[in-house]
């Protein structure tokens, strides 16, 4: 969400925002590594802005073959003093030289297994080692190879508003390659470009979603005219798929324990225009306390995770 702000707030081209996309995501991703690239050279952990800066510069000369060294730098030394101060922009001017000067130490020199994988990978210990354990180092390092490659955008096609052919020429006139996916007949898989600022997405025609999700509605069984209640909703992807799966028809009951999380139902039924969504700021928990036994047809329950998020290899 934050970065979708900030991108809102800048008036950037597709390629700039693509290059922010990415260096946020590739040094969150990448932060293990990049830590340990730093490591020999700082003598104490600087601030935490001034860290995420080093960080960020150099997931730029790790892992981007387009940027030229001196415009990293540069770049580099305009935010630290733009930031903080003249000492700041030294140090970080000359961290950054030092590591262009040595070069990246390799990952073979690391002789305990589970920290090479960890660092290699970008995984905490804890992970690498049960990866280990489960599948032997060369298959874990695979493993933690893969979970690195960016997967493939899907877009999940509004069928109450148009089709996936037609979506499919309209975003090839914006520019946009894509093609309808072999899983899900009303998904796209976005091959170039990005869908976020078309009129398409704007005016409800598709939504991002991974196929994953989008493979709830075989599992409820929809058809037209059910009542469903969506227990965990928000963000809203999988009350909406709902919701365009009926055809509009019958209702959706979206609970969220938070109110805030709820609105973000509510924006998500506004921009697809679906008119069958209710939104109740509830714990699904005391459901029984709210509705009447055999009040639904179908019941998702899609529980909070724990905040690990997911590994897609």
């Amino acid at each position: 969400m934050l970065i979708n702000d900030a991108l809102k707030k800048q008036d950037l081209n597709a390629a700039d925002r693509g290059l922010l996309t990415e260096l946020v995501y590739g040094t969150i991703q990448r932060k293990i590594t990049l830590d340990f690239y730093l490591e020999p050279f700082l003598k104490k952990e600087p601030e935490d802005w001034v860290q995420n800066l080093l960080r960020l510069s150099v997931y730029q000369l790790a892992f981007l073959d387009k940027i030229p060294e001196h415009a990293i730098l540069h770049e580099a030394g305009e935010i630290a003093r733009k930031r903080g101060h003249e000492g700041v922009t030294k140090f970080v001017n000359g961290v950054l030289r030092n590591i262009i000067r040595s070069g990246f130490p390799a990952f073979n020199d690391i002789s305990d297994d589970v920290l090479r994988l960890s660092i290699e990978a970008s995984l905490p210990e804890w992970l690498a080692e049960r990866l280990i354990d489960q599948y032997g180092y060369r298959q874990a390092l695979e493993l933690g190879e893969a979970f690195l490659v960016p997967p493939n955008q899907t877009v999940r096609v509004n069928t109450t508003e148009t089709n996936p052919k037609s979506l499919v020429k309209e975003f090839a006139d914006q520019g946009i390659a894509s093609k309808v996916s072999e899983t899900i007949p009303w998904a796209l898989e976005i091959e170039k470009g990005s869908i976020a600022n078309t009129n398409a997405f704007k005016t409800g025609k598709c939504t991002i979603q991974d196929e994953s999700s989008m493979v709830v509605a075989y599992a409820l069984e929809l058809k037209d005219d059910l009542d469903v209640l969506d227990a965990c909703a928000a963000p809203g992807g999988k009350t909406t798929l709902i919701a365009e799966k009926m055809n509009g028809t019958g209702s959706v009951m979206a609970l969220d324990i938070h109110a805030h999380k709820t609105k973000l139902v509510e924006q998500a039924a506004r921009r697809l225009n679906l008119l069958n969504i209710r939104t109740l700021a509830l714990d699904a928990r005391k459901a029984t306390t709210e509705f009447e036994e055999k009040s639904f047809d179908r019941v998702l329950v899609d529980a909070p995770c724990s905040g690990f998020g997911r590994l897609k290899a």
